[in-house]
């Protein structure tokens, strides 16, 4: 059964409670680059935690990270940038094909911007293969592809039904018929937990008939190719890709703009103190946020309140904006991780709200420490 990022990810974008360390490392192949940032990860994680636990609960802790900068045939093995996500009671290592800045954060939570960014430009599809009498599927991203099943649908209906076996329309009619719909059966079961977009190469009467007989709201409505052959592969997956980037775009400027329309209709936010209260109002239908900036403190989720501190002081400071994401999240909100040239005036987030805004308080129940001239920013 075909899985989304999203759902294999839900478990560490939703852990909260008790100390998270998360560590992202740059993956260039130079060994010796990796390992020092695998080393400074653990220098610093030694120091916050250091108040948060025991000596030996410490080590336990960093364990998986010093037995990850002695392997080196499983560091040499991973082709992608790295991504490490540990509490007390799990663990899991990331290969990420998308850029990171390489660093370490404790705190009570995991420092998930980079896997929201992650999931949104490395998009998810199906490719469905229509050839002779069998049916292809594949599962790929823009920078992976892997081979899913192949069905041998009865009676050759992906070719011609011959005359000389069903001479009568009505008896092609039927054949046509069950063999669709043991084709829909067969990608229902492989698409019960995630439905990404799908893409058909093939027999075009087949696909639009398919189309009838299977419920798939991202289903694409033209086909790739009148034929297809396993050859095709590498070529039908680029034009994919690109049809994928195209649509990104496109969504990304279709909800720029709503933001916009939504700021004259009074229902937009980018002040982030009005943001965080309506946050914990549960009033935040979409939140945009900066991608490669962090602001630390802590935020109350029940209250909306925020402390700003000039850099991150303890495992219990976190990146507020990752926070204010993940509360969005958990309430049924969209985040869109973002460059910060997407949100005007330079400004760090940006909150589309539902309801009433009279309650949202630039100041109310909030307090920001004093920060240096050198670290003011726009929120």
């Amino acid at each position: 059964m075909i899985l989304e990022k999203r759902n294999t990810l839900r478990p560490l974008i939703e852990s909260s409670g008790g100390v998270h360390l998360t560590a992202y490392f740059i993956n260039t192949g130079d060994l010796g680059h990796l390992k020092a940032q695998i080393q400074s990860a653990i220098t610093k994680a030694e120091v916050e935690i250091e108040p948060a636990m025991h000596s030996t609960d410490q080590r336990l802790f960093l364990a998986p990270l010093r037995l990850l900068l002695t392997n080196d045939n499983l560091l040499k093995g991973i082709k992608h940038n790295i991504g490490v996500f540990r509490t007390a009671k799990t663990l899991r290592v990331l290969a990420l094909p998308i850029e990171v800045d390489s660093g370490c954060v404790v705190a009570t939570s995991f420092h998930v911007k980079p896997l929201l960014r992650w999931m949104r430009v490395d998009q998810e599809f199906l490719l469905l293969g229509l050839e002779g009498h069998m049916a292809h599927l594949y599962a790929g991203t823009q920078h992976s592809l892997q081979f899913v099943e192949s069905l041998k649908v009865p009676d050759g209906f992906l070719e011609a039904i011959p005359k000389k076996r069903f001479p009568d329309a009505v008896g092609r009619k039927v054949v046509r018929a069950e063999a669709i719909r043991s084709l829909a059966d067969w990608l229902s079961k492989h698409t019960r937990m995630a439905k990404p977009k799908l893409f058909v190469a093939g027999n075009c009467e087949i696909a639009k008939a398919l189309k009838k007989a299977v419920f798939y709201p991202k289903f694409r409505k033209h086909t790739l190719a009148d034929t297809f052959e396993p050859s095709q592969i590498q070529a039908l997956c680029f034009e994919i890709r690109t049809h994928l980037e195209i649509d990104a775009l496109s969504d990304l400027e279709k909800i720029v703009t709503e933001f916009h329309f939504a700021e004259e209709r009074k229902a937009a936010r980018r002040n982030i103190f009005q943001i965080a209260k309506a946050v914990a109002l549960g009033r935040v239908r979409k939140l945009m946020i900066a991608d490669g900036v962090k602001i630390f403190g802590r935020f109350n989720a029940k209250t909306g309140a925020l402390a700003i501190h000039s850099h991150d002081l303890d495992h219990e400071d976190d990146d507020i904006l990752d926070d204010l994401a993940q509360s969005v999240l958990a309430k049924g909100g969209e985040v869109i991780v973002t460059s910060k040239e997407d949100i005007p005036d330079g400004h760090l987030a940006w909150a589309l709200l539902d309801g009433p805004t009279s309650e949202l308080s630039a100041t109310a129940g909030l307090r920001a420490q004093p920060r240096r001239a050198d670290q003011r920013m726009a929120v």
